[in-house]
C-alpha cells in the first residue's frame, strides 16, 4: 500500500515536470544578470587585493558569444590582477647556486603567452594589473625584485615611479623604452647596480607586450622595485 501510494506521487511529479518550462538565464533583465556575473566571477573584499594569477578568460565566457561579452568586462574590469614574470632559464654554478642563463626561450615563452591573451580582447577591459619579476637567488639570499603596476586611477599618477606621462605612445617601443630608463634612473638611483641583477630589457619588451593593449590600466604605469627575500 505504501509502495503505490509512493509510486502513484512519483508518477504525479513526474508527469508535472514534463509541462515545466526550463529556466533559460538569458532572458533575465541585463541588470539582474550583471549582478549575477559579479557574484560569479568578482572577488568580494578590498577592490585592490591581488586576487587573480592568470590573465585567462573564465570558463562562464565559454558559453556563449553574448554571454562573453557580457562578463569580460566585469571579470577582467572589476578584479585585480597579479602575474609573475616567469622569464629566466635558470643554471646552477656547482650544482647548487642559481643564475641566468643567456637563454631567450622562457621570455619568448612568456611573451606568446602574452600575444595569446592580447588576441582575445580581454586586456582592453583590465582596469589593475601587476606584473613582477624577482631575481632567482639561493634559498634565502637576498634578491632584486622589479614590477610594473597598471592601473586607471589618477589619483596616483603623480607619484615617482611613474612611466611616462600621459603623452607617452604605448605603440612606440623606443618612446617605452627610454620612459622606462628615465624612471629607473630616477626612482632606484643605483639603476647599473639593478641592471647587474635584473634583465632590465627583457622586462621592458613584457611591459610593451601588455602596456599598449591595456587601454584602460595604461593610464598610469608605475614600476615598483626592491631588495630584500
Amino acid at each position: 500500500m505504501v509502495r503505490k501510494k509512493f509510486l502513484k506521487k512519483i508518477s504525479k511529479i513526474s508527469e508535472r515536470d514534463k509541462h515545466a518550462q526550463p529556466f533559460r538565464f538569458m532572458n533575465l533583465p541585463p541588470e539582474l544578470r550583471v549582478e549575477v556575473y559579479r557574484l560569479a566571477l568578482v572577488k568580494q573584499g578590498n577592490k585592490y587585493e591581488r586576487v587573480k594569477y592568470t590573465l585567462r578568460p573564465p570558463a562562464l565566457a565559454q558559453v556563449c558569444k553574448q554571454l562573453r561579452a557580457e562578463a569580460l568586462p566585469i571579470y577582467y574590469g572589476e578584479n585585480a590582477f597579479y602575474i609573475s614574470m616567469d622569464i629566466d632559464v635558470i643554471g646552477y654554478e656547482e650544482g647548487m647556486y642559481p643564475f641566468r642563463e643567456d637563454d631567450d626561450s622562457q621570455l619568448n615563452k612568456f611573451l606568446d603567452m602574452c600575444s595569446t591573451i592580447v588576441s582575445t580582447g580581454c586586456l582592453q577591459f583590465i582596469t589593475n594589473l601587476e606584473v613582477n619579476y624577482s631575481e632567482p637567488v639561493f634559498e634565502d639570499s637576498y634578491n632584486y625584485l622589479l614590477g610594473l603596476e597598471f592601473t586607471r586611477d589618477s589619483d596616483i599618477s603623480t607619484q615617482n615611479g611613474r612611466i611616462g606621462d600621459d603623452n607617452l605612445d604605448w605603440d612606440d617601443a623606443e618612446a617605452v623604452t627610454e620612459a622606462f630608463n628615465a624612471t629607473l634612473k630616477r626612482s632606484v638611483g643605483y639603476d647599473a647596480e639593478m641592471r647587474e641583477h635584473v634583465p632590465v630589457a627583457d622586462i621592458i619588451k613584457v611591459l610593451f607586450a601588455l602596456a599598449r593593449h591595456c587601454h584602460s590600466a595604461n593610464r598610469c604605469v608605475r614600476l615598483s622595485w626592491d631588495f630584500g627575500h
